[in-house]
Parts: structure tokens; C-alpha cells; sequence
């Protein structure tokens, strides 16, 4: 489902009913701010927890939105500093599920700054105690996107290693 040309698109709505969930291999969703991959054993999942919620003529709603720090809280905004902040969220039957018991892939756009390389790149998670979690993510200079993996869905950072999100803990290793 590809509503990347859309810039107002915040959430691809994938009514349960259809089918969607079950028949894919993979389903990625493209949204102007990410696209989210869920792989079939994902869908599965996900198609059980609508079950689950008594769901099943209802919809799964995807959404991907770039958040203003300013409308963080103070712990929050201090925490992220000044790096781009974006809502990741997976809703059934309008319910927000934080938690699944599967993975997504995420790819989030992000064009690399004069002077950053690409290994530098890093996403973090922002915690329910406002602290931030490193991902593992992988930089593509040809697509322009940083990827990674997660169980979750909450707020993520995507930002450049020398922003001061991040310091390399290992002084005798370059990174």
C-alpha cells in the first residue's frame, strides 16, 4: 500500500474483513514519513489480535507521523534534544496496541547532513521513563532511508551519532 505521494497521509487504514491480513507474504505500508513492513508471520499476529478484540469486521490502522518536540513533554523534549521525533502507532478497532509479539520492519527517510556519514546514523527509542534505547539500524545512502526492527510501537528518534544523543562508550574504537 503506497500513499507516500500523498504528504498529508498519516495512517493506511487495513479493513479485517478483506482478507488482507492472511493472504500476503509481506505487507509493507509507505507513508510520507515511513514504511512499515509487517512479514506474514507479522500479519498472522496481528489478524489473531483482532480476533482477540473481538475485532473481526473492524480495521487495522498503520500510522507513521513526524512529531513536534515542542509538543513533547519537558522530560521528553529533553531527552530528545533536537533530533527528529516520530510517532509510530498500530491501531485495532481504534484501540492503540504498543505491543506485539512479532516484529516490523521500519524505514523512515532521512537525508544525510554536510560532514555526517552514513555509518553515524542511528535510531532511538524514547522509553515509557523518557530515557532513550538504542536500535540497531542500518543507514542506505542510495535509498536515503534508515531501517530497523522492532516489537513495538511508540515514539522513535532518528538522528547523526555527533548530534550529543549519543556518545561512543569505547574511546579506543573509531566508529
Amino acid at each position: 500500500i503506497d500513499l507516500s505521494g500523498v504528504s498529508s497521509a498519516k495512517s493506511a487504514a487495513l479493513p479485517i474483513e478483506s482478507g488482507i491480513l492472511s493472504k500476503p507474504q509481506a505487507l509493507t505500508v509507505k507513508l510520507p514519513e515511513a514504511s512499515i513492513t509487517f512479514d506474514k508471520a507479522t500479519l498472522s499476529g496481528l489478524a489473531d489480535k483482532a480476533l482477540e478484540e473481538g475485532a473481526a469486521t473492524e480495521e487495522i490502522r498503520v500510522a507513521a507521523e513526524k512529531v513536534a518536540v515542542s509538543s513533547l513533554s519537558e522530560a521528553q523534549q529533553a531527552a530528545v534534544g533536537n533530533a527528529a521525533v516520530y510517532d509510530l502507532s498500530l491501531f485495532i478497532s481504534e484501540k492503540r496496541i504498543s505491543k506485539f509479539s512479532v516484529t516490523a520492519t521500519v524505514s523512515i527517510p532521512y537525508t544525510l547532513k554536510t560532514g555526517e556519514r552514513p555509518e553515524g546514523i542511528t535510531v532511538w527509542y524514547l522509553n515509557d521513563e523518557d530515557v532513550l534505547e538504542e536500535m540497531t539500524s542500518v543507514y542506505d545512502a542510495a535509498t536515503g532511508t534508515v531501517t530497523f526492527t522492532t516489537t513495538h510501537f511508540s515514539y522513535y528518534l532518528v538522528g547523526y551519532d555527533g548530534s550529543g544523543l549519543w556518545t561512543n562508550p569505547f574511546v579506543d574504537v573509531a566508529y
